[in-house]
């Protein structure tokens, strides 16, 4: 559920990785990271430039 919800604001481009888990309630900026990687197959940093690209193409 958390996940969830930070993929909806990673589409936020202004919003930091480290920003997005701490308001999804990760303390640790790496775990959030690990567990997204886990479960969505790619990075959280990964998931926001693909919006990025997305906006410029």
């Amino acid at each position: 559920m958390r996940i969830e919800q930070a993929k909806i604001l990673l589409k936020n481009l202004e919003l930091k990785i480290f920003e997005v888990g701490t308001i999804v309630g990760y303390k640790n900026p790496k775990r959030f990271t690990k567990v997204f990687r886990e479960l969505e197959g790619i990075s959280p940093k990964e998931y926001q430039e693909g919006f990025l690209l997305k906006d410029y193409s």
